[in-house]
């Protein structure tokens, strides 16, 4: 007997960003059925997605929540979100939880975890002016 049918949208599996002050913070996550109505949250470690209140943490700089970019379809079927929340300028360094939704209104609609997100130093390797926020190689001093 045949019942109809179930098809899962979202994004797959968990995905571990990083970002790092002085730098352009973007990623792409993959899944199925993404669109540009999609969001992504970043919040406190000890706040849980899909709560109605997390702490939403904040970083100058960076928009967040922030809709997706765009979006595109895969040779092999699966989409891609790219999100671009901007450059940072300061926050706290440390590990945060990344949060989707599908068309988000409220908090509670960022149920689903991505993974951790973290928020780092800039590379040993760089430096950056505080003029005009912009990291470059030591090599280019």
């Amino acid at each position: 007997v045949d019942i109809g049918s179930f098809s899962l949208v979202g994004v797959f599996g968990t995905y571990a960003i990083q970002c790092a002050l002085y730098t352009i913070c973007s990623f792409n996550i993959f899944g199925l059925e993404l669109s540009t109505s999609n969001q992504v949250v970043i919040i406190d470690e000890g706040s849980t997605c899909g709560d109605s209140s997390p702490t939403v943490a904040t970083f100058e700089g960076l928009l967040n929540p922030r809709r997706a970019r765009s979006t595109a379809t895969l040779s092999d079927g699966r989409m891609e979100a790219t999100f671009r929340l901007g450059n940072s300028t300061s926050g706290t360094f440390g590990t945060y939880r990344l949060c989707w939704g599908f068309n988000p209104v409220v908090l509670a609609d960022y149920k689903v975890e991505v993974g951790p997100f973290y928020f780092m130093e800039p590379p040993a390797s760089s430096k950056c002016s505080v003029w005009d926020n912009y990291c470059f190689e030591k090599t280019d001093l």
